[in-house]
């Protein structure tokens, strides 16, 4: 029996996962918002971010084969000096949902395409448990180039990424952004705050909802994990079906 709105609202609360009201509210006072990020809940909180001077401007749009050139010809930051080819992402570019992960690994960086090898088939398989393919999503990076070193981006990089990503949401126009990871949750939202504090919780970044979650090559290390990135997943799925 298929459930209404207010069933599933209340199953979700009764395993624990709140709907539309932020958890933990003191996390989550003054977000530097540079008009691209928004709390749906507009509580306060003490924390602060150290890539607030990082915020960038939402850039003019523009259409895919421009952009595609920009990410080819950036020379911003020292990231594109360890790339072998840019990544822009892949995909509907008509899609409900745009995902948004880290950064390209080894694989990635090799096969110019987001989100492969193990990683990405655990990708697949949580999104055909909410009824999408990969084909019918748009997938992406916060950063475009794979960091050889294995570390975090700077802010600098992150800096330098941010318009891109701005340009593929316009693009896009997706109902929902799903955020893939701790250096994802915190590029975008702008807070330190711990990824398990920031999951299973609406916000809004450039006026669309967004929801935070494990990156898959997380719940590969971490299996135990999954249960919660399936909660994330189906508060996803009832906002996309529009409960």
């Amino acid at each position: 029996m298929t459930q209404s709105a207010e069933e599933q609202r209340l199953y979700l609360q009764a395993m624990g996962i709140p709907v539309w009201e932020v958890r933990q509210p003191h996390l989550l006072q003054n977000l530097p918002v540079a008009d691209a990020v928004v709390v749906e809940s507009e509580r306060e909180s003490d924390v602060e971010s150290p890539l607030a001077e990082a915020v960038v401007e939402p850039p003019t749009v523009l259409n895919w084969p421009d952009l595609q050139q920009q990410v080819s010809n950036c020379t911003t930051c020292a990231a594109r000096q360890g790339r072998m080819q840019p990544i822009l992402g892949a995909g509907s570019e008509q899609a409900d949902l745009l995902i948004v992960g880290e950064m390209p690994n080894a694989d990635e960086d090799r096969l110019a395409a987001p989100f492969v090898s193990a990683s990405g088939q655990l990708l697949e398989g949580m999104l055909k448990a909410i009824g999408l393919s990969r084909q019918a999503v748009y997938l992406t990076h916060i950063v475009k180039c794979h960091l050889e070193e294995h570390r975090d981006p700077t802010p600098e990089e992150l800096s330098a990424c941010q318009g891109f990503l701005l340009q593929q949401i316009k693009l896009v126009q997706p109902k929902a952004i799903l955020l893939l990871g701790r250096i994802a949750a915190h590029a975008c939202l702008q807070v330190n705050t711990p990824l398990t504090q920031l999951r299973g919780e609406w916000f809004e970044f450039a006026a669309t909802p967004l929801l935070v979650s494990y990156h898959p090559a997380y719940l590969l290390r971490k299996p135990s994990a999954k249960r919660l990135a399936w909660q994330d997943l189906k508060l996803l799925r009832a906002r996309l079906q529009g409960e």
